[in-house]
């Protein structure tokens, strides 16, 4: 089953509004990372509401792979582990957690290769997640020079995820990018895109008239495009081929797959423990225990491990607090909030071939309240024409926050509470939300459809898409992100001033829902702070060296961006105990 083919859940906004549907943990039961609904009463329930399994689909639709799935036993076989040879546990099978696993295992399966270690992948298969969906953007319209050549080469590695592929599923399409916001924002993103060869062009009335350019100007049709040109004074339009859509829930598929088949040919070095959450990590023994997502009476398996990476996503704190962690880790200022996309019905071939759309306030790292991104149609398989015929549309980091069980505002010391007036000054009031109330308790996380997000959509496709119905709904979905004060990335060592497991723990999170694009370079770094202790530097970069991609035509990275002096940037600037993740009493 894939999203194309998936029933919608909401056909139009009148039923949006006749309906409610609220999801609970015994629906959830009723799957499995690998089946369909298997319930009678719950087949007969969604064909009444003519859904697949759009809005609670993520953990779930991800992993639908025929091959034998790996069971928890695999990691538990001491005997297996080398003695003086690092076990990684990898908590969280999101996208994070998946590129990481994934270059290990390929790391791990060629002769030769000095990398010495064993590495479990664990994946609770949450049924809504950070990483799964349709679509998500794949683009390097950033005005921060860091994200560009990070991207730089992540597109590299999408494009080569795509080209060794030998199926028909799409997992990236190239689809060029658009970039609308303030005139001082643009020229600096046009600027540092420039600086590193990578073509881009002002969209103004000489770019539109020029002869050359009518093939790309034709994808633009029914899209509101802003300069002073056409009437809006202070704004600016950028446009880079550099654009492309990635299928988000066929590339973790592929992923997932090429892990299991690597460990099915390293079964002493490589394991997948699918379905399965982790309820203990103990520091001092160097254990955590895992047990089944499904069912409440299985005792558990205890997994021991050398170094642990948390890509635990919007559980991360939860994983590092006293429930989950003992010693506690003081937990991580990031608060997650519950976002929400919709699709917009297109008609016959209007905006089929159409770029990535921005409208931005700000520009892409710093914005306001007013961010916009726009994801045109995309077939699952390349035999498939148009896509969808819909056109998704999401305002960017504007869901509810929350706080509860599973989704934890931060304590920032683990005996103590924190008080509403330090999150809200350290961490609250720094984000672009603009509802800044926080939703707690078990409640706090809504699968209904979210008026205030739905409304400011519908406004928005009136006003800039000409060609769209504003009222013709096909699905809405929702997501989680994981939001930080400064807007930057969550990578590198944890530790405490108690000294236990130090430099032992990594942890990739706060990717303010841009993190999916991001991970093969996110992969690197976490790769390099587990495994620094046990090679040379030198030999860990030459290891993950990224080539240039003979299917990217745009630029090339051989002799622009050096992967060493890239990695210690990242290293630095992403480091959980920097002074801007800090509270200020």
């Amino acid at each position: 089953m894939t999203f194309t083919t998936m029933s919608t859940i909401l056909r139009s906004t009148q039923i949006i509004k006749q309906h409610s549907l609220i999801l609970d943990k015994h629906f959830y039961r009723c799957f499995s990372s690998k089946t369909r609904i298997q319930s009678p009463f719950w087949q007969k329930t969604c064909r009444k509401w003519g859904i697949g399994i759009a809005i609670f689909a993520g953990g779930n639709l991800l992993y639908q792979a025929s091959s034998t799935k790996l069971n928890a036993e695999v990691g538990t076989h001491d005997s297996e582990i080398v003695p003086n040879v690092p076990h990684i546990v990898v908590v969280g099978g999101g996208i994070m957690g998946s590129w990481t696993t994934y270059l290990l295992s390929q790391l791990l399966d060629k002769d030769g290769y000095p990398v010495k270690c064993k590495v479990t992948l664990v994946d609770a298969g949450h049924p809504i997640r950070g990483s799964w969906g349709d679509t998500r953007a794949l683009h390097v319209a950033m005005e921060d020079d860091v994200r560009i050549k990070m991207n730089m080469l992540n597109v590299n590695e999408y494009l080569k995820l795509q080209r060794e592929s030998t199926s028909d599923q799409i997992l990236v399409k190239k689809a060029g990018r658009i970039f609308v916001g303030p005139e001082a924002s643009m020229q600096k993103m046009h600027d540092l895109i420039q600086a590193n060869e990578i073509p881009v062009e002002f969209v103004d009335t000489e770019f539109v008239e020029n002869p050359e350019n009518k093939t790309i100007v034709e994808t633009f049709k029914g899209i509101q495009l802003r300069s002073k040109d056409n009437g809006y004074e202070g704004w600016k339009t950028l446009y880079t081929p550099v654009g492309y859509i990635m299928k988000a829930n066929a590339i973790l598929n592929h992923l997932r797959e090429k892990i299991k088949h690597l460990a099915e040919k390293n079964k002493d070095s490589i394991a997948v423990i699918e379905d399965h959450k982790v309820v203990s990590i103990d520091r001092e023994k160097k254990t955590l225990r895992v047990r089944s997502s499904f069912d409440d009476e299985d005792p558990g398996t205890v997994l021991e491990y050398d170094k642990l990476l948390v890509t635990a996503g919007p559980w991360t704190n939860q994983m590092l607090g006293q429930s989950t962690m003992i010693p506690a880790l003081p937990q991580l200022p990031v608060a997650v909030s519950n976002e929400q996309t919709q699709d917009f019905a297109l008609k016959g071939s209007d905006y089929s071939d159409m770029p990535l759309v921005t409208y931005s306030d700000g520009g892409y790292v710093r914005s306001g309240g007013d961010y916009w991104f726009i994801v045109g149609p995309c077939p699952d398989v390349s035999s498939e024409e148009g896509g969808g015929k819909h056109m998704k549309v999401g305002f960017h980091r504007q869901g509810d926050l929350m706080d509860n069980e599973e989704f934890q505002l931060p304590k920032y010391h683990p005996d103590s509470e924190t008080s509403d007036d330090i999150l809200k000054r350290h961490l609250i009031n720094n984000l672009p939300h603009l509802r800044k109330d926080i939703k707690r308790g078990k409640d706090s996380q809504s699968f209904d459809v979210d008026p205030f997000i739905l409304e400011k959509a519908q406004a928005m496709v009136q006003e800039r898409f000409s060609n769209i119905d504003p009222e013709k709904v096909d699905l809405v979905m929702r997501c989680l992100y994981q939001n930080t004060p400064d807007k930057e990335f969550i990578v590198g060592y944890h530790n405490d001033e108690k000294g236990v497991d130090e430099e032992k723990i990594v942890v990739a999170c706060g990717f303010n829902g841009g993190g999916f694009q991001m991970a093969p370079m996110v992969a690197r770094l976490c790769i390099k702070l587990l495994l620094l202790q046990n090679m040379s530097e030198d030999s860990l970069v030459k290891l993950l060296e990224i080539d240039d991609e003979p299917s990217n035509d745009d630029y090339k990275t051989e002799g622009k961006v050096n992967l060493s002096e890239l990695l210690h940037v990242m290293q630095k600037r992403f480091d959980p105990s920097r002074p801007s993740l800090k509270t200020r009493d």
